[in-house]
C-alpha cells in the first residue's frame, strides 16, 4: 500500500505525482462548485430584492468635534435591477429636541376612579428635523446587503429569510478606508430593523380591519435623559384587541387601565394609563401610524402629560399589515432631552421563538440565604442562539444580575441561585432571561422571558 502523500515532494514516482494532483483537481472541483453554489444563492438573495424595499428603522451616535448627538431615522430604500437605489427617510435629531406636532385629535376620556372634570390633551406627533433623499448603489455579498451612498457604506446583514427581517449590523463607514469616521463625523452605537416589502406609499386608507389584534416588539431605547447613555433592550406587546374607538372616529382608537410606576416622592404605586392609536392622518402615506401613551402622573382623570410618542410604518401582506418598524422621539420639555427609542412589531405565531421561566413563575416566597432553582424553557428557537443573561428585577428595575451579559447558557436549562445578601425584602421580584445570537461577529439580544406573576424575598437581616 502507498503511504498517504500531502506535498508534491513526497511524490516517489510519476504515479503518486497522478494521484496528488488528481486529489488536488477533485477537491478544487468541489470548491469551485461550492463557490458557485454560494454565489448563486446570493445572487438569487440579491435578485428578490430588485422591485421591492426595505422599510427600516435605524439608530445612531454621531460624534462631532467632541459633540455627542443620536439621529433616528425612518424609511425605506428602494431597490431597481441596475443596481440603483433610492433612500427616503424621516430624520429625527435628538440634540435639536424638537416640540411635537399637536394634531387635531384628542384623547379619549379616561375612567380612572380618581377622575376629575378636565379636557384631554391632543394626540401629538413627534417631528422630525426633515425628510431625505438620496440615490446610490447597493449589492449582495451572501447575507450582507451593503449600501453605497456617496462614500458610506449602510450594511444590513439579512436575520430571517422567511419573514424578511434585516438587521443593521455595524455603524455607518467610509467605503474606501472602512473606518468609522467619515469626515468630520464618527459614527457609531447603531441598532437598525427593516423588513422587505412590496408598497410603501399606499393611497388606500388603513382600518381596524387591516390590523392584527396583538403584535409583539423588539425595542431599544433611551429613556436616561443623556445621548451617551447605553440603551436598554425590552420586548413589550402592543395589543390593539382592548381598544376602542374614541369620539366614534373610525382613525382614533383608544384604551385606559391602571398601571404602576414608581418615583422617589409616592414609592410604588398605581395610576392610570391611556393609549392612542391615530391611523390616516400622515400626509406621505397611510402605512405610517401614531401612537401616543403615557401614565397620568398628575392625577386629574386625563391624559394631558407629555408621555411617549411613537411613529409607526407598517409592511403591507395582502391585506394585512403585519409588521411594523417603528422610532420613539417624545419630546419631554425645552430643557429635557427627549425619550429615544427604535424597533420593530412583529405578529405571533405558532412558530415564534419563546422563552418560558418554569421557576419562579409567580407566588413563590424565597428565603435570601437559601439557594433556589431558576429554570426555562424555549419553543422554536434556533440553534445558534443562547441565553446570554439573566437578570431580577424589583418592580419596574433592574436590581441585580443573575448571570451577566457575556454567559452562554442553553436556551433550555437552569441554574441554582442565591439571592444577594444585602437584598431588601419584598413581594415585586420577577426573573428575566435574554436569548441572544450572533450575526457576523457582533451578538445581538432577540428575545426575552419573564416570570408570569411576581415572587417574594424574604430577608431576615434588612
Amino acid at each position: 500500500m502507498r503511504p498517504h502523500i500531502r506535498t508534491i515532494t513526497q511524490a516517489r514516482d510519476l504515479t503518486d505525482l497522478l494521484i496528488l494532483l488528481g486529489k488536488r483537481l477533485v477537491d478544487g472541483f468541489i470548491l469551485f462548485i461550492l463557490a458557485q453554489i454560494f454565489a448563486q444563492s446570493a445572487m438569487a438573495e440579491g435578485s428578490s430584492l430588485v422591485g421591492k424595499h426595505l422599510i427600516f428603522s435605524a439608530k445612531y451616535r454621531v460624534t462631532k468635534n467632541q459633540a455627542v448627538d443620536e439621529y433616528l431615522e425612518l424609511g425605506h430604500y428602494d431597490f431597481s435591477e441596475s443596481d440603483a437605489v433610492e433612500l427616503t427617510y424621516f430624520h429625527y435629531d435628538a440634540g435639536k429636541n424638537l416640540s411635537p406636532i399637536e394634531t387635531t385629535k384628542r384623547h379619549g376620556l379616561m375612567n380612572a376612579p380618581y377622575g376629575r372634570q378636565c379636557l384631554p390633551g391632543p394626540a401629538r406627533i413627534a417631528q422630525p428635523e426633515g425628510q431625505k433623499h438620496f440615490t446610490g448603489r447597493w449589492k449582495m455579498e451572501g447575507e450582507v446587503l451593503k449600501i453605497y451612498i456617496g462614500t458610506v457604506v449602510h450594511e444590513w446583514r439579512l436575520q430571517d429569510p422567511k419573514s424578511g427581517l434585516y438587521r443593521l449590523t455595524t455603524p455607518y463607514y467610509d467605503k474606501l478606508s472602512g473606518s468609522h469616521v467619515v469626515g468630520d463625523t464618527s459614527y457609531s452605537d447603531a441598532v437598525g430593523f427593516g423588513y422587505v416589502g412590496d408598497v410603501v406609499v399606499m393611497p388606500k386608507r388603513i382600518t381596524r380591519a387591516h390590523l392584527s389584534d396583538s403584535y409583539i416588539s423588539e425595542l431599544y431605547e433611551n429613556n436616561t435623559g443623556k445621548p451617551t447613555a447605553n440603551w436598554k433592550y425590552l420586548n413589550t406587546q402592543f395589543d390593539l384587541s382592548k381598544m376602542r374607538q374614541d369620539y366614534n372616529d373610525e382613525d382614533e382608537w383608544g384604551m385606559n387601565y391602571p398601571c404602576a410606576y414608581e418615583n422617589v416622592r409616592t414609592g410604588h404605586r398605581d395610576v392610570w394609563c391611556h393609549y392612542t392609536l391615530l391611523l390616516n392622518y400622515s400626509p406621505y402615506t397611510k402605512a405610517i401610524l401614531y401612537t401616543n401613551g403615557g401614565h397620568d402622573y398628575n392625577e386629574d382623570g386625563c391624559y394631558n402629560e407629555p408621555g411617549h410618542m411613537f411613529t409607526l410604518l407598517g409592511v403591507l401582506e395582502g391585506e394585512k399589515v403585519r409588521k411594523f418598524v417603528f422610532i420613539e422621539y417624545s419630546y419631554q420639555g425645552n430643557s429635557t432631552y427627549p425619550l429615544l427609542g427604535v424597533g420593530r412589531y412583529y405578529e405571533r405565531s405558532p412558530e415564534t421563538p419563546s422563552v418560558t421561566i418554569l421557576q419562579p413563575k409567580g407566588g413563590e416566597t424565597i428565603r435570601a440565604a437559601n439557594s433556589y432553582r431558576i429554570e426555562w424553557r424555549s419553543r422554536n428557537v434556533p440553534a445558534e442562539w443562547w441565553v446570554g443573561k439573566i437578570v431580577l428585577y424589583k418592580g419596574p428595575r433592574v436590581i441585580a444580575d443573575i448571570v451577566p451579559e457575556g454567559g452562554h447558557l442553553p436556551t433550555s436549562g437552569s441554574i441554582e441561585w442565591k439571592p444577594p445578601e444585602n437584598i431588601a425584602s419584598g413581594s415585586d421580584f420577577k426573573v428575566v432571561v435574554i436569548l441572544y445570537t450572533r450575526l457576523g461577529d457582533r451578538s445581538y439580544m432577540v428575545g426575552t422571558g419573564a416570570s408570569v406573576g411576581l415572587f417574594s424575598i424574604v430577608n431576615p437581616e434588612s
